[in-house]
């Protein structure tokens, strides 16, 4: 009798782990620069525009929608309800690509996306990279920051992890990105950064390869994504995004 007793007790906890309803996540996505197809790719962090196309045509062909960093901050709060088919595109560092390769595939599909731009190339005179005077939100692309000058390193070390919490601060300052939502370079932080981002009331910050999905459990100063690279099989990706 006692073993039935117990036999039914674990298949009743079996039967309610089941019906436990799933906690709400959404795969952010991680790109960097996207290069025509006759481009030699000589980063495993750049894409060629057909690899690009083929992950973008997956997704609008098995329904997914993309999220603007708004409606992710408002899901992240709970006000937002979602479906299993959002996602959430980002590119980091601010390469021209963005806007003459990315942007005609995004409108193409109906997505949107957002470039983390490291502001100090947004002033030099390198070609591969956004310009200040191109630095405008519409309803397929936004714009929010990567640091001004903390995309570097000295020596072995990554600036943001040895700087002080006043030169950051003064980072900030030099910025002409907005701020809003930010991306640490690297995908690292350091608690001086933390400091600082909390200070100016930085809505999310977002990092790198925690290999899982957002969730409203996430650090909102720590929000993961996965990097997507040279290379990655299409089975893979099709992984992450389901």
């Amino acid at each position: 009798m006692k073993k039935k007793i117990i036999g039914c007790i674990c298949f009743c906890f079996i039967v309610c782990l089941l019906f436990i309803p799933n906690e709400p996540s959404i795969p952010i996505l991680g790109y960097h620069d996207i290069v025509c197809d006759e481009t030699k790719i000589d980063s495993r962090y750049t894409l060629s525009l057909s690899d690009f196309e083929e992950q973008m045509k997956y997704l609008y062909e098995h329904d997914f929608h993309t999220l603007s960093l708004d409606e992710l901050y408002d899901f992240y709060r709970g006000t937002l309800e979602i479906d299993e088919k959002s996602i959430v595109l980002t590119f980091d560092d601010g390469y021209e690509s963005f806007i003459s390769l990315v942007k005609p595939v995004l409108e193409k599909y109906g997505f949107n996306a957002t470039c983390f731009v490291i502001g100090k190339h947004a002033l030099d005179e390198k070609e591969k990279y956004i310009k200040e005077n191109q630095l405008i939100n519409d309803e397929t692309v936004s714009f929010y920051s990567h640091s001004f000058d903390l995309h570097r390193k000295d020596g072995k070390n990554k600036v943001i992890e040895t700087m002080t919490k006043n030169e950051i601060e003064q980072d900030f300052d030099t910025g002409i990105v907005d701020y809003t939502y930010f991306a640490f370079p690297y995908g690292v932080s350091s608690e001086k950064a933390r400091e600082v981002i909390i200070n100016r009331k930085v809505k999310m910050a977002f990092s790198y390869n925690q290999f899982h999905n957002c969730s409203r459990k996430d650090d909102i100063y720590y929000i993961p994504r996965y990097a997507i690279v040279n290379f990655m099989p299409m089975i893979y990706f099709k992984w992450i995004v389901n």
